[in-house]
């Protein structure tokens, strides 16, 4: 397993995570400590900030039965895309999809990630 494959999936897990002790620590072993994360309606920085996005994420949506699983992701150098899945944890069709575009520091952490949602295609 990649350096890169082991960080998605730590990712991706963060974001899922039901423990507030072990979330926090995720951030702490995944993004930098002067991180910036970016959705379309808000900025969080630092640990704290970042901490806050995934707890708000979690309490909306994992709280409420839905996972985060990946889609597909590709590195750059220093760079990842992630595309990622919202989905009932029971099963059943995606109910979102968005895209992470993460900065990597020198030391692997993420320093940034912006979050651009997706329109999920029209079914047939």
């Amino acid at each position: 397993m990649s350096s890169s494959t082991a960080l998605v999936d730590r990712y991706i897990a963060a974001w899922n995570e039901k423990d507030s002790d072990r979330r926090r620590q995720a951030v702490k072993n995944i993004w930098a400590p002067d991180a910036l994360y970016a959705n379309t309606g808000q900025e969080f920085r630092g640990h704290e900030g970042v901490e806050t996005a995934v707890r708000e994420a979690y309490e909306e949506f994992g709280a409420k039965g839905f996972i985060f699983r990946l889609n597909d992701y590709a590195q750059n150098h220093g760079a990842l895309r992630i595309t990622w899945d919202m989905v009932p944890a029971a099963g059943g069709p995606v109910a979102a999809r968005g895209t992470e575009y993460l900065i990597l520091d020198l030391d692997g952490l993420v320093s940034t990630d912006h979050q651009f949602p997706e329109a999920l295609p029209a079914s047939p």
